[in-house]
């Protein structure tokens, strides 16, 4: 993946920010800019918004002929010899979307060249959710950038604020603080998972790693119901999947030992 001047990045999302905010949406909820060009497909007359007549050497007859001719089919319904009539019905394609006018001003100041008889037509984005939640965002930025210098990341469930650049996610210093963040849920989940690992250690009567794949070994070569040896078994399965890592590194030292 190349390198990303997140720096420069922001910027433009910023700037882009500011103008979904101040633009004219062309009184449109959400608005959708599209680049469309004119595109046809030939058809029968009779269909056709448009009629067309042809020489025999396939040439289009200019439209001072065209009325002519066409004048003449309506008033006798025949097509003279050496001439073929056509019906053209003509559509819009769309090239691209953008959130905004500027964006297709810039499409088209680099690919214009390619955009014969464009126009810039806007729709709704109704019940376009990702349209409007990208919108949302980027509307709700700020539109300095300065105004994001300077900010500390803090902790949302203790204030705990981090040092000076660190990122919204991914970096170690995040990790690192949940592992000690008294208010964060995570610490709820820990003093229920060790009542509960209590309660099956009394109720296996092991709890340290060497301990629980001795007793393992045990109910495996004990003949007893299934289904009791299978609910001692998960048990076990259970606490040393959630044996702490201080626990079984000291498990690890002591068999090294």
């Amino acid at each position: 993946m190349e390198n990303i001047d997140t720096s420069s990045l922001l910027k433009e999302m910023l700037a882009l920010g500011e103008r979904l905010r101040t633009q004219d949406n062309r009184c449109t909820d959400g608005p959708v800019f599209l680049i469309q060009i004119p595109r046809s497909y030939e058809c029968d007359p009779v269909e056709a918004t448009e009629v067309h007549w042809f020489d025999q050497d396939h040439e289009q007859e200019d439209e001072e002929e065209r009325k002519r001719l066409e004048s003449e089919y309506q008033r006798f319904l025949l097509i003279p010899k050496g001439y073929t009539r056509r019906g053209l019905n003509f559509y819009w394609e769309t090239v691209t979307a953008c959130l905004s006018q500027q964006g297709c001003d810039d499409h088209i100041a680099l690919n214009g060249h390619n955009l014969r008889g464009h126009r810039v037509y806007v729709v709704g984005s109704h019940r376009n959710d990702e349209w409007k939640t990208v919108r949302a965002f980027l509307m709700a930025l700020p539109a300095d950038f300065n105004a994001t210098e300077g900010r500390v990341l803090t902790c949302v469930y203790c204030g705990h604020e981090y040092p000076q650049g660190t990122p919204a996610h991914g970096a170690e210093v995040l990790t690192e603080h949940i592992k000690v963040c008294a208010q964060h849920p995570l610490q709820a989940a820990r003093v229920q998972i060790a009542s509960l690992r209590t309660a099956l250690a009394n109720l296996v009567g092991a709890s340290t790693e060497e301990e629980l794949k001795g007793m393992e070994f045990v109910i495996r070569s004990t003949k007893a119901p299934a289904a009791d040896k299978t609910a001692a078994l998960d048990a076990i399965h259970a606490l040393l999947a959630t044996m702490p890592e201080p626990e079984r590194s000291e498990d690890l030292s002591r068999q090294a030992n």
